[in-house]
């Protein structure tokens, strides 16, 4: 995704940021953690903790794109984020770390 004025960038808790279109109500949520070079980064979702699921009657799920709301870590943050003007990378300081992703 090009940094335009058409998309917005906001770092959040659990090291996870989101990236939005202007004008649209879509958002993808991601979580910046270590991972091998030259990976693809993936989506995550925020759900309700485990009791919401079994409430609703859902059977909990092994899916590690979920993470349930009862489980985020509010001392890991996203502090910073930069959007490189003409290339496809965007930088976000967390805690203690300091991450960068490109579509490369």
């Amino acid at each position: 995704m090009l940094f335009s004025n058409r998309h917005v960038l906001t770092g959040s808790y659990h090291n996870l940021f989101r990236t939005y279109a202007r004008g649209s109500s879509e958002a993808k949520m991601w979580e910046a953690r270590p991972q091998e070079p030259h990976s693809l980064l993936r989506t995550r979702r925020v759900c309700g903790g485990a009791g919401a699921r079994a409430q609703r009657g859902r059977r909990p799920q092994n899916n590690d794109d979920e993470l349930a709301a009862d489980a985020l870590d509010f001392n890991r943050k996203i502090l910073h984020v930069a959007w490189h003007p003409k290339d496809n990378i965007i930088a976000l300081a967390a805690t203690n770390n300091l991450y960068i992703f490109s579509d490369k």
